[in-house]
């Protein structure tokens, strides 16, 4: 892991990235593979050892496996990740199966645990371009100098008062980004009153690669398959009955899981302390301002239950990347990265997209929302459609594996 390096007073970067997430420390390991001065400022995450990973995993596309290999390559550690060969979508009355083979890859997606993917990250950022600060910004200003105009996080304490200053900031600061709200960025939220319950499930059966997710009245319940061999749970279910399960004994909470997954995995186990968060729906009007990008849930936020939320981050950054040119830095002596007009391109491009997948997710929420015998008939009759045609099941695992 690198070490935290000391800035000195108003150092000059081409990139601050403000969060340490994974977003964060991806996006500054990138700019630093385009050879991009970077500083990454916020408050280092706790990450957990190897032996006890956290509740939380990531479905990866294979376009975002394929981005972060690109940018980690030459390292010497390997990211330990999990193939879903086969993801099965069951409701009361049908079954949708999509299969890697059937478009002929190896996976549909790979799980990698949140604490893994810190650790990978973070033992990969050793560039000699990347500095860390753990510090809170109070405020943004802009100067002009011999190489252009500049823009200044301020840093106030009861010790000093310091400035860095960058062509570009990144907001890769989650929902309530600092980054956001100092812009002047608005943006609308749409809370679903859900909560998911995240947790890591010991299965007694193999999983042999297999994910699956139950849609049944009261929510939807995803088990999904584990580098360890356990099982990553996300459990999307009304607010008020998370805060039930939550409080109920360990014997009725898995009873629960057991019969919702129909003994698919046999008897299950608690592995980690369950975890809940507020489900919503979120979209910033705007994915830039003046010398700043804003990244994943910095910009906007999904339903969970079809595993993009991380993707869409990355999909974020792939697009700020190739509209702002990173990889010629080296070409141009007066590269500036957070150049109106690739700003402006970046945002036309996410702007158009995201909110496609958010209406379509949004959409299928409510569909598997409404109530009744006729409702649950048509969506049997939907996904048995779907189940029996080879060329729509062939269809949605390459739209589901394309960058967005």
């Amino acid at each position: 892991m690198p070490s935290i390096k000391r800035v000195a007073k108003m150092e000059e970067f081409d990139v601050i990235v403000v969060g340490r997430g994974v977003m964060g420390n991806l996006a500054a390991l990138t700019a630093s593979k385009a050879n991009l001065r970077v500083l990454v400022v916020g408050p280092k995450e706790k990450v957990t050892t190897k032996k006890v990973y956290g509740s939380r995993s990531y479905a990866l596309s294979p376009s975002s496996i394929d981005f972060i290999s690109s940018v980690t390559e030459g390292k010497k550690i390997e990211l330990e990740d999990q193939n879903i060969s086969s993801m099965h979508i069951i409701s009361n009355t049908a079954k949708v199966i999509l299969k890697a083979e059937e478009v002929k890859k190896k996976y549909l997606a790979k799980i990698v645990n949140h604490s893994s993917l810190m650790d990978y990250l973070l033992n990969s950022n050793d560039s000699e371009f990347v500095k860390f600060l753990e510090a809170k910004p109070q405020s943004i200003d802009y100067k002009h100098t011999d190489d252009g105009e500049r823009i200044i996080l301020q840093f106030f304490s009861e010790q000093k008062t310091f400035q860095v200053s960058s062509k570009l900031i990144i907001g890769a600061d989650g929902v309530s980004s600092w980054v956001r709200q100092s812009a002047g960025i608005s943006w609308a939220i749409k809370n679903y009153n859900q909560k998911a319950i995240v947790s890591e499930i010991v299965p007694e059966n193999d999983h042999q690669g297999v994910a699956c997710q139950w849609f049944y009245n009261e929510g939807i319940l995803a088990l999904l398959p584990c580098h360890n061999g356990n099982l990553s749970m996300v459990w999307s279910v009304k607010s008020s009955f998370a805060d039930r399960i939550m409080k109920q004994p360990l014997e009725i909470f898995l009873n629960h899981l057991h019969k919702i997954s129909r003994g698919k995995f046999g008897i299950l186990k608690m592995n980690t302390k369950p975890k809940s968060f507020n489900l919503s729906m979120s979209f910033a009007d705007n994915f830039y301002g003046k010398r700043i990008a804003l990244l994943g849930d910095s910009a906007h936020t999904v339903h969970p239950l079809a595993g993009l939320g991380l993707n869409l981050g990355i999909y974020d950054l792939i697009s700020l990347v190739e509209q702002g040119d990173w990889f010629r830095a080296e070409k141009e002596p007066l590269f500036d990265p957070g150049h109106k007009r690739k700003l402006l391109n970046f945002h036309k491009n996410r702007v158009r997209k995201i909110p496609l997948v958010q209406h379509s997710l949004d959409s299928l929420v409510g569909l598997f929302a409404i109530p009744g015998p006729f409702a649950s008939s048509v969506r049997s009759m939907g996904m048995n459609f779907v189940d029996n045609s080879s060329l729509i099941k062939s269809n949605l695992i390459k739209q589901a594996q394309t960058v967005i």
